[in-house]
């Protein structure tokens, strides 16, 4: 069912893994996305990070949601990626609106990067770094770039510890 002006589109978003099709061989690309589809796409776009259930059920018609769609529908809420809506409902059925992706695309930009993060643990954890040595500042030239990177103003201050270290 994908047209040739669409095929470019869907195998990107197939081979990146953001969608799989409809389970009949189709993709639908012609017809509206569902906010728990779009959610799932977002999820698979982010890596499909771990989730813990607790609050996603609170939603009056969270059980309309399809089970595929369980674990994005909870990280896209606890992530605040994606919000209910009045009357305690998250309308996981409802079309989701352009103005809604473009604002849910946004937030998943403000995301932080977890490989980047884990990257970040893993060049922080990789000595110790007791206060005062060579590897207290490079850790702290580190972070100082880092968060410069991001956009962030960034400024030093002394820290002493108990013992009277600097």
């Amino acid at each position: 069912d994908v047209q040739d002006s669409d095929a470019a589109a869907v195998a990107w978003a197939v081979e990146q893994g953001i969608v799989q099709g409809t389970g009949d061989g189709c993709f639908l690309p012609a017809s509206p996305v569902g906010r728990q589809e779009f959610a799932v796409m977002l999820y698979r776009l982010a890596g499909e990070p771990a989730v813990q259930d607790e609050g996603w059920t609170a939603y009056e018609d969270a059980a309309k949601a399809a089970s595929w769609a369980h674990d994005a529908l909870v990280w896209s809420t606890k992530t605040g990626v994606m919000q209910g809506k009045a009357g305690n409902l998250f309308a996981p059925l409802a079309q989701v609106t352009a103005a809604e992706a473009m604002l849910m695309l946004q937030r998943c930009d403000w995301l932080p990067d977890a490989q980047q993060l884990l990257q970040d643990l893993q060049t922080l954890t990789e000595v110790p770094r007791p206060i005062g040595s060579e590897g207290e500042a490079e850790a702290a030239d580190y972070l100082y770039k880092r968060f410069s990177e991001m956009g962030y103003q960034v400024s030093t201050q002394v820290y002493t510890n108990d013992s009277g270290a600097s």
